[in-house]
């Protein structure tokens, strides 16, 4: 299994990512935008275990939107 994608790899990111903009801090683009894209796992419907990421990844587009940058630096995509 690649451990490095998918919902459970992803949790400290989503964490991080919502600290982040709570603090008022700008998530840079290329950082955000990777994060989800990990979250989802490799290609079309990318899993982890048998498991999506897309709750994760839908909690960290709400903190990219969040954040003082807001929604500018999401790709369509990320979308």
């Amino acid at each position: 299994a690649d451990r490095l994608h998918g919902a459970r790899a992803s949790e400290p990111a989503r964490k991080i990512l919502e600290d982040m903009a709570e603090q008022g801090y700008d998530i840079p683009s290329g950082l955000g935008n990777g994060c989800v894209a990990s979250c989802l796992g490799n290609g079309p419907g990318g899993k982890h275990d048998g498991f999506g990421g897309v709750d994760c990844a839908l909690a960290m587009l709400s903190a990219m939107e969040d954040s003082p940058e807001g929604s500018a630096m999401i790709t369509a995509d990320t979308y």
